[in-house]
């Protein structure tokens, strides 16, 4: 049953964000998430979550959380995909239509382009992890179209399978990308994408 599911989940580019507010909650909420398992929690996260089991109401719904430093990086990114030209949204349904994750595509320049985060909301870490492959290679064949030479992805840390998943695509760590420092919390992996390629062979064997 679950691989059915996974199978038909669906994938649009959204620009400008244009998804409904209990869309756009959810993704907040997914992205939230995220970014506590990427940055880790801060305090007022901790707090927050203490007055989300509270019985006051407004303390849930408006305590401390909006101030918490991964609510915030989750309202950035709505702000970029709603409100910058070099990102759009990319959203992810299940076969009901209903969202179930999104991401950020990211135009670096005119030749490269990026997958800066990727959300999921899955049953499973398997079905997360299946359907985050297909999301990438849905955003491959996207920047291919469009005519980008080079991709970048950003894999958490803590998400080392994906790292695995990736390079079955062909996504590799640069050395010249690494960027170790403490605040490093990505990998950041990049493949060339294959029209290019397929040209370079073509001229080569004239």
């Amino acid at each position: 049953g679950i691989l059915m599911e996974v199978r038909k989940v669906s994938f649009e580019i959204n620009k400008k964000a244009c998804i409904t507010k209990e869309e756009r909650e959810f993704l907040i909420e997914a992205y939230r998430k995220l970014f506590i398992k990427i940055y880790g929690c801060d305090m007022l996260e901790a707090l927050a979550n203490l007055t989300q089991t509270s019985s006051n109401k407004w303390l849930r719904r408006k305590g401390l959380q909006k101030y918490a430093e991964n609510q915030i990086r989750a309202l950035d990114v709505m702000n970029s995909v709603e409100n910058d030209e070099n990102f759009d949204l990319l959203v992810i349904r299940d076969e009901e239509s209903k969202i179930i994750g999104g991401g950020r595509l990211r135009k670096i320049s005119d030749t490269e382009a990026s997958v800066p985060d990727i959300t999921i909301e899955g049953s499973s870490v398997k079905d997360e992890r299946e359907i985050w492959r297909q999301a990438i290679i849905f955003a491959e064949e996207y920047f291919t179209n469009l005519g980008y030479e080079k991709m970048y992805v950003e894999i958490p840390l803590q998400d080392g399978p994906l790292l695995g998943r990736a390079s079955q695509m062909g996504f590799f760590e640069d050395p010249k990308d690494m960027r170790v420092t403490d605040a490093t919390r990505t990998y950041l992996v990049n493949k060339t994408l294959e029209r290019v390629q397929d040209e370079k062979l073509s001229t080569s064997r004239k």
